[in-house]
């Protein structure tokens, strides 16, 4: 899928996938640094020998732009990640907070991804992720202001937007517990929380 707020610039098509890989199979994004301008960064992307790809790319200013598919596995955190997740850098480096349309960029396009693929919430370790968190790097130089993005991914939600997103977050839960518990367990935890007293 393509982001319609995103600028459309195509990154090289031998950068993607993997032998047996074609789709991505996460929900989730993983938040980088270039370390450097947005010019440099393109250079880097377009050169074929080096194994570096990512979704989009967040300028300083001005619109978001995208270089592969939503759908395609690039490579920019590690096997397990590139799998899974959305890859964003981010221009500028470390030191450098984001400017204000960097901010504004990643909100618009997290909640877009997240309806598009119907995320569970915007949590970290969950669904927000940096790069450091998949493999050795300082990657991405803690740059990424997390409690504001958080913060205006779920003030902007309507209510009704807040009501599903608290459902898949219930949903999820529930998921873990009956992954971590067995059927019986389970069934004695709900008689205990209904009120129903085992004979």
């Amino acid at each position: 899928m393509r982001y319609p707020a995103a600028t459309w610039r195509p990154g090289p098509p031998e950068k993607t996938c993997y032998p047996g890989v074609r789709i991505r199979t996460g929900k989730g994004a993983v938040l980088h640094s270039m370390e450097g301008p947005l010019s440099a960064a393109l250079g880097e992307l377009d050169k074929l020998d080096r194994r570096a790809s990512w979704h989009f790319s967040n300028p300083k200013s001005g619109p978001l732009l995208q270089h592969y598919e939503t759908e395609a596995p690039t490579w920019h955190a590690g096997y397990q990640a590139n799998c899974a997740y959305i890859g964003v850098e981010h221009e500028g480096v470390a030191g450098q907070p984001l400017t204000e349309v960097q901010v504004a960029n990643d909100v618009a396009l997290l909640r877009w991804l997240a309806q598009q693929e119907d995320w569970p919430s915007f949590s970290r370790h969950a669904t927000l992720w940096e790069h450091n968190e998949f493999m050795q790097t300082s990657c991405p130089s803690g740059r990424i202001p997390w409690a504001r993005i958080i913060a205006d991914l779920e003030n902007d939600m309507s209510e009704q937007e807040k009501i599903e997103l608290s459902l898949r977050k219930a949903a999820a839960g529930l998921t873990k517990l009956l992954a971590d518990l067995d059927f019986q367990k389970v069934a004695n935890a709900m008689k205990v929380y209904l009120g129903v007293v085992a004979q």
